[in-house]
């Protein structure tokens, strides 16, 4: 279900061309964090990556987004965005709003969704030295256009420190759920049970089941190996189909922790995914000939 415009108050009417509006990323123009959304798209490439990334943390947060944004194999028209504050900047933008990017995520990655989107004049994000987020974000819009001197739309408790020095305080996703106290607000009205549905893709299962024809035609299917082999495709294909998601993680650990075991004499198939294309079967299969679970740490099927 799309987002909706849940509260517009009599002060937030358009404002004069002269003030900017300046828009946070991770949790309000996108339903994700590009830190997170980067970390895994590395992983992706480098499985290696997940080890990594503690160190590079202990360096600081910028130091960690810059390694991940030079890692990762990124494409923001990918990424989920909320498309009733889109279209909403949008036409903000056609009266012509400067419309300003304002975010903590990497500048590379920021630029990369700005090009993309091609409705922001300008760019604001972390670089190699500072974090852009709540206090530091807050002094740098200060510092461009004066206290009261911008509209801002955020997310989170980390945006209070922008929203006390803006003119007008607009909400988006999480802050949404209660609007009072702002100018405008944007947020969901989303069942529990429809977004899982829509996360486990749910419509593409009939589709993604004729994995398991071949085993069956070729009188198969009873063989350990190759059904093992071809629920991790099925897998894939129901959840990985969508980059940068985690859903099928514990599947998959779990599918691998039982192939560790042995208990239907497979052998050689942990040291087969060992070698996986998939850095993420990779990474488990690789752990798990590390430390071999007992069958009580071993996760049930998902």
């Amino acid at each position: 279900m799309a987002t909706t415009l849940l509260a517009v108050h009599p002060s937030a009417a358009p404002s004069p061309r002269e003030i900017p509006l300046c828009v946070d990323l991770d949790g309000t123009l996108i339903r994700t964090d590009l830190l997170f959304e980067s970390l895994l798209a590395a992983v992706r490439r480098r499985w290696w990556i997940i080890f990594l990334a503690p160190f590079w943390l202990l360096r600081g947060r910028p130091f960690l987004k810059q390694r991940l944004a030079d890692a990762a194999d990124f494409d923001p028209a990918l990424l989920p965005y909320r498309h009733e504050l889109l279209a909403w900047l949008r036409e903000e933008k056609s009266r012509g709003r400067r419309l300003i990017l304002a975010t903590g995520s990497h500048h590379k990655l920021a630029s990369a969704v700005a090009r993309h989107l091609g409705i922001f004049d300008e760019v604001m994000a972390t670089d190699a030295v500072t974090n852009l987020t709540s206090h530091s974000k807050a002094k740098r819009l200060i510092h461009e256009f004066g206290p009261g001197g911008f509209d801002y739309v955020g997310d989170s408790s980390a945006d209070v420190a922008v929203w006390k020095h803006a003119r007008r305080r607009i909400a988006a996703g999480a802050a949404a759920r209660r609007p009072q106290g702002f100018d405008a607000a944007f947020g969901e009205h989303k069942s529990k049970l429809r977004i899982l549905t829509k996360q486990l893709r749910v419509k593409h299962w009939v589709k993604n089941i004729l994995v398991f024809l071949p085993l069956a035609a070729g009188h198969r299917i009873l063989e350990p190996l190759m059904v093992l082999r071809a629920l991790l495709d099925f897998t894939g294909r129901n959840t990985l189909q969508i980059k940068n998601r985690v859903e099928w993680f514990l599947p998959v650990n779990g599918l691998i922790g039982r192939a560790g075991l042995d208990p239907a004499g497979l052998g050689g198939l942990i040291e087969s995914l060992r070698k996986s294309d998939d850095p993420v079967i990779a990474l488990f299969a690789n752990l798990e000939a590390v430390a071999p679970r007992t069958p009580d740490r071993v996760l049930p099927l998902l």
